[in-house]
C-alpha cells in the first residue's frame, strides 16, 4: 500500500520500477493461495501493479481475474485498466456477466477506456435488462457506450441505431443517438442526412416530445423537397401532425399555402380531430386559439361543412373557458383575502397573469361581493386592485358611492366586457 502511494504521488526512477515490479510479481507468487488471510494483501498488491502500470505485471493481473473473490478479481480488473493497453481488453469481456455488480461495472468502465469502439457491442448488451437485471450496470453501461458512440463514425452510429429499433426501453438513448449520427451525416453533407432526420422526427413523435420533433421533420421536409423527392408530401403531413400536436398556429399558416386539394382535405381532417382531442381533454384554451386561428387563416380554403365544424368547435371552446375561468376566478379571488400573505400575493399574480380573461369573472365576483347582505369590503377592495392592473380604462369606481350606484357601474362594465 505504502509503496502505491509513493508510486501514486509521483513516478519512479527506471531502475526502481524494474526492482519494484521484481519485488510485487514474487511476493504475489509467494502469497497467491486463495485463503481468507491473504485476501487484502493480493488486493493491495494488485493495486500498487495498477499503480506502477508496466505490462509484466498484465499476467499476473490477467490470473487474478479468476479469483473467487470479488475484491481481488475488482483489484485485477482496476489493475489492468491503468496500463492503458487495449490488448488487454479481451481478458476482461468474460467479466461483463461476473457475479458481483462492482466488477461488472468496472469491467464496463474499463472496456471503454481500453478499447470501447472494439466492445461497444458488448457494453451495450449490459445496457439490456435482459441480459443485466441490475439497473445501476446497466446505467453505467450506457454512460460507457454513450460516450464511445460521441466519437464514433455514422456508420457505427446507424448501426446501433438500427440494433435498438426493437428495444422500448432504449428509445430515449436511441433518440440522443440518432441526434449525434445527424450531426455527423450533416458535417459529411450525406445524402442519408433527411431520411435520419425524418426518423428521428417520427421517433421523438411516439416518444411525446412533438416541439422537437416538428424541428426535425421540418429540416427533413426542406432537404426532400430541395431534391424533389416526392415522399416530401408525406413528411408534410407528418410536420403539420407534429406542429398540431403542441397547437403551434405556424400548422395553419403551412395548411393554408398547400396547394394539393387531396393533402389539404387530409390536414383540415387533421387539424378537426386535434380540435376533438383538445375538447374531450377540456383544453379549452388551445381549442380556443386553433379554432380562431383557423378561421382566421384558413377561410378561403374551408368548405361550407368544414368551416360549420370548426365554428362549432369554437363556440363551444369559448363556452367551456369562460366557465373554466369563472371557476378559476372565484377560487383566487376567496384567495386575495386570506390570511396568508404569500396566498394572497399569489392569488393576486395569478389573476393577473389572466389578463383580460379575468375581467368579466372578476367584475362578477365584485358585484357578488358587494351585494352580499352585509357587503364584503375586503373582497371589494382586494377585487378593485387586482382590476386597477389587469383593466385600467374601468375608471370611477368609488367604494364610498351608494350600493345602487356602485352596482349599475358595474353592470355597465359587464356589458362592455361580454
Amino acid at each position: 500500500s505504502a509503496l502505491a502511494r509513493i508510486a501514486a504521488k509521483q513516478p519512479l526512477e527506471e531502475k526502481q520500477q524494474t526492482r519494484a515490479a521484481e519485488i510485487l510479481i514474487r511476493r504475489y507468487r509467494r502469497n497467491g493461495g486463495a485463503s481468507a488471510g491473504t485476501i487484502a494483501l493480493r488486493e493491495a498488491l494488485l493495486t500498487a501493479m495498477g499503480v506502477l502500470g508496466q505490462k509484466d505485471f498484465a499476467p499476473v493481473l490477467a490470473e487474478a481475474l479468476k479469483n473467487p473473490n470479488a475484491t481481488v478479481r475488482l483489484a485485477a480488473v482496476s489493475g489492468l485498466a491503468q496500463l492503458g493497453q487495449a490488448e488487454f481488453a479481451t481478458s476482461l469481456r468474460g467479466l461483463v456477466s461476473d457475479s458481483d455488480r462492482g466488477v461488472r461495472q468496472a469491467v464496463i468502465a474499463a472496456l471503454g477506456a481500453l478499447d470501447g469502439a472494439g466492445h461497444l457491442s458488448i457494453i451495450l448488451s449490459r445496457t439490456d435488462p435482459a441480459a443485466e437485471p441490475d439497473a445501476a450496470v446497466r446505467r453505467q453501461a450506457w454512460d460507457v457506450a454513450m460516450a464511445i458512440l460521441a466519437r464514433a463514425d455514422a456508420k457505427t452510429l446507424s448501426a446501433v441505431v438500427n440494433d435498438l429499433s426493437e428495444r422500448a426501453d432504449a428509445a430515449a438513448q436511441r433518440i440522443e443517438i440518432m441526434k449525434m449520427l445527424i450531426g455527423v451525416l450533416k458535417a459529411d453533407k450525406s445524402a442519408d442526412l433527411p431520411d435520419v432526420q425524418r426518423r428521428l422526427g417520427l421517433a421523438l413523435m411516439e416518444a411525446g416530445r412533438p416541439a422537437e420533433a416538428a424541428v426535425h421533420l421540418a429540416g427533413a421536409l426542406e432537404l426532400y423537397r430541395a431534391a424533389e423527392n416526392a415522399i416530401a408530401t408525406q413528411v408534410w403531413a407528418e410536420w403539420i401532425d407534429a406542429l398540431l400536436a403542441v397547437d403551434d398556429p405556424v400548422s395553419l399558416k403551412a395548411i393554408a399555402q398547400q396547394e394539393d386539394e387531396t393533402a389539404l382535405a387530409e390536414a383540415v381532417q387533421r387539424l378537426q380531430d386535434r380540435l376533438d382531442v383538445l375538447v374531450k381533454e377540456n383544453n379549452w384554451a388551445a381549442a380556443v386559439l386553433l379554432a380562431e386561428e383557423a378561421i382566421r387563416q384558413l377561410s378561403k380554403q374551408l368548405t361550407a361543412s368544414q368551416k360549420t365544424v370548426i365554428e362549432n368547435v369554437l363556440s363551444q371552446a369559448q363556452a367551456g373557458r369562460l366557465q373554466a375561468d369563472r371557476q378559476k376566478v372565484a377560487k383566487l379571488t376567496l384567495q386575495l383575502t386570506a390570511a396568508d400573505e404569500a396566498a394572497r400575493k399569489t392569488a393576486a399574480e395569478q389573476l393577473q397573469a389572466m389578463g383580460d380573461r379575468a375581467v368579466a369573472p372578476l367584475l362578477g365576483e365584485l358585484k357578488r361581493a358587494v351585494t352580499t347582505e352585509e357587503g364584503d369590503v375586503a373582497a371589494e377592495r382586494a377585487i378593485l386592485n387586482v382590476l386597477v392592473q389587469i383593466a385600467p380604462d374601468l375608471t370611477g369606481y368609488d367604494t364610498a358611492a351608494s350600493l345602487v350606484d356602485r352596482v349599475k357601474l358595474i353592470d355597465s362594465w359587464l356589458a362592455g366586457k361580454s
